[in-house]
């Protein structure tokens, strides 16, 4: 199938719009630049790592020698994620799947930033690399005064989108600050295994390629991973999820069927210390062998188990188990066998009172995100029929 005909573009641009193929528009600036490994990554540095993750920067390094030889600004493209980043700062590589893209002299580099937001990829790809598709496409060259007056009016859109994540990023802030507020010195409270607060630990099973499928039959379970935990705990069920059947989920599955109130940690690394708690999205799914699930008793409220999972200096001394070599790795005897602090109950259900009065207004908040995200995606769309 020709490549050229599964990636719909905008057919008619604006009267006098130059158009170029992409290799004429971007050049590919990848090559020769150092990669960091993601076992590699470190919490604090003085050179962001950027990688093809959802996130913009995904850890630190220490080495400044260690950055991309490349002319700033340029635009990064995940070759497996089809994610897009905007990068002014001086940054280093992370693991392979990213392609740095320089921009012509005829090209503002934010202006192609934009376009490329409009390149739909076909449906059915997975996991594949999404690169050759790109570079199908053709770019429009405008004159650079004019590239430049639409980009700066996109900008205007991007930053109202931006302020709405901000304003999502504070509310979670203020979740740690009830936290503390509520119970103050953890440490103080009962310590008690997680085998004792838990009426089940168990890890998820990693089916046969056969056995998974990525467009769902009727009937058919989600099957999650590791990368659709988020940072804040959310699960994305939008970022290239898998499916088995309800047979498998039912059948040789059923061990790690996962359901809304239980929480999830990722075991093999790195990096370790993902959690993750389900909400009601779907009534029942199924997870891979690299998460482990925690579903509490009545005495444990499952969003307090939650939030202590990731208050830091738990997740630290649980990451400070972690064994292996190559790949760093926590057994579920060792996750059965860590003590947590078990505060009353009645103390447990003030903090999940506050926290889910506080989870209204980030569900608002989120709301109005998306708005700003589809006023921007409207905004691109008529920037590029010349209708700014």
């Amino acid at each position: 199938m020709n490549i050229l005909s599964l990636v719909p573009e905008i057919q008619h641009f604006p009267k006098g719009w130059k158009v170029v193929p992409f290799d004429d528009a971007f050049e590919d600036a990848t090559g020769g630049n150092a990669k960091i490994k993601q076992s590699d990554y470190q919490k604090e540095g003085c050179l962001h790592v950027i990688d093809q993750g959802k996130d913009l920067i995904a850890g630190y390094v220490d080495d400044f020698s260690m950055r991309c030889q490349v002319n700033l600004p340029v635009v990064l493209f995940g070759d497996h994620t089809k994610s897009l980043k905007f990068v002014t700062e001086p940054f280093a590589l992370g693991a392979d799947g990213v392609k740095v893209l320089a921009p012509c002299p005829e090209l503002d580099a934010r202006f192609g930033y934009y376009y490329l937001h409009l390149v739909r990829f076909p449906s059915d790809t997975g996991y594949s690399r999404h690169f050759k598709y790109l570079k199908a496409i053709k770019v429009p060259l405008p004159p650079l005064d004019e590239q430049r007056r639409i980009a700066a009016i996109l900008d205007k859109a991007d930053a109202i989108r931006r302020k709405r994540q901000e304003s999502t990023g504070l509310l979670n802030k203020l979740i740690c600050s009830v936290y503390r507020d509520t119970f103050g010195d953890i440490s103080r409270y009962p310590q008690r295994n997680l085998s004792d607060v838990c009426e089940f630990i168990t890890k998820g099973t990693t089916p046969s390629s056969s056995q998974l499928r990525e467009t769902p039959d009727e009937g058919d379970i989600p099957f999650l991973k590791v990368l659709h935990i988020q940072n804040d705990g959310k699960i994305d069920f939008d970022n290239r999820p898998s499916f088995i059947s309800a047979e498998i989920h039912n059948g040789p599955f059923k061990r790690s069927k996962v359901f809304p109130g239980d929480v999830l940690m990722n075991i093999v690394g790195p990096p370790l210390g993902k959690i993750g708690y389900v909400q009601d999205q779907f009534s029942e799914w199924n997870v891979n062998q690299a998460v482990a699930i925690f579903r509490a008793k009545k005495e444990i409220a499952p969003l307090y188990l939650f939030h202590t999972l990731r208050h830091k200096k738990i997740l630290d001394r649980i990451i400070g188990l972690a064994a292996g070599i190559r790949q760093l790795n926590l057994s579920l005897e060792q996750c059965r066998l860590f003590e947590i602090p078990v505060p009353p109950r009645l103390i447990q259900d003030e903090f999940v009172a506050k926290i889910e009065k506080i989870s209204k207004m980030e569900r608002c908040s989120s709301e109005l995100s998306a708005n700003s995200d589809r006023f921007l995606n409207s905004c691109i769309h008529r920037a590029f029929r010349g209708e700014l």
